[in-house]
């Protein structure tokens, strides 16, 4: 169980990773560096995300992003949940 869920985070933290970024800055990222040499950030439930459980994301023109999970909508500045 804590295995799918860890999984289940780490899915969601990508997805929040891939529409976090402008599709211009994914094609301009050197092509030269490992994947180990890029920063990876995990944010969860320390974070103030109510459940790990994410069913939709969306980012708005202010630069938030909208997570919808089980338990209600949240939003992400960048550092934290609201």
């Amino acid at each position: 169980m804590i295995g799918s869920a860890m999984r289940a985070l780490r899915l969601a933290a990508a997805g929040l990773v891939v529409a976090a970024l402008p599709w211009g800055d994914l094609l301009a990222l050197d092509r030269d560096k490992a994947p180990s040499q890029f920063v990876l950030d995990v944010w969860g439930l320390e974070d103030g995300l109510p459940q790990i459980t994410v069913h939709a994301v969306a980012r708005t023109r202010d630069g938030f992003l909208w997570v919808g999970t089980q338990e209600g909508l949240v939003r992400f500045d960048g550092a934290a949940f609201q």
